[in-house]
C-alpha cells in the first residue's frame, strides 16, 4: 500500500497554525470531519484517547496522530505542515512541524 492510496490530496494543508498540541488536534479533527462528513468531536476523542497512551510524535519533526472511527470505510490520511513547530512531546524531544493524521475503520488490520 502506498501513501497516495489513502492520502486525501484535497486535505493537504500548509502553514497550519498549530498553537499547542490540543489546538492542533482540534484543528485536524475539524479538517478531517469536513472531508469525511463526520463529527469533529468523534475524531478528536479517538485521537486524544490514543495520544493519552503515549505521544505519537515520532521524531525528526514528524507526528502521526491516529485512531479508529466507526463507520469509516477506508483508511484516511490528512497531511499538515505547521507554520511554526510546536512542542508535541515527541520521543526525540524536538518540536513537530509535519503532521499526518491517520484514521481507519475499526476492523482495518492491526491496531494503529
Amino acid at each position: 500500500m502506498q501513501l497516495g492510496d489513502f492520502l486525501d490530496f484535497d486535505a493537504i494543508t500548509s502553514r497550519l497554525s498549530g498553537g499547542n498540541k490540543k489546538s492542533l488536534l482540534q484543528q485536524l479533527a475539524n479538517l478531517a470531519a469536513q472531508q469525511l462528513g463526520t463529527k469533529p468531536a468523534e475524531i478528536l476523542a479517538t485521537v486524544t484517547e490514543r495520544e493519552a497512551l503515549g505521544s505519537t510524535g515520532f521524531g525528526q519533526g514528524v507526528a502521526i496522530p491516529h485512531g479508529k472511527i466507526e463507520g469509516l470505510t477506508r483508511i484516511y490520511c490528512l497531511f499538515a505542515r505547521l507554520s511554526e513547530p510546536l512542542d508535541y512531546k515527541a520521543i526525540d524531544g524536538k518540536p513537530v512541524d509535519l503532521v499526518f493524521l491517520l484514521l481507519s475503520p475499526p476492523d482495518a488490520g492491526a491496531s494503529i
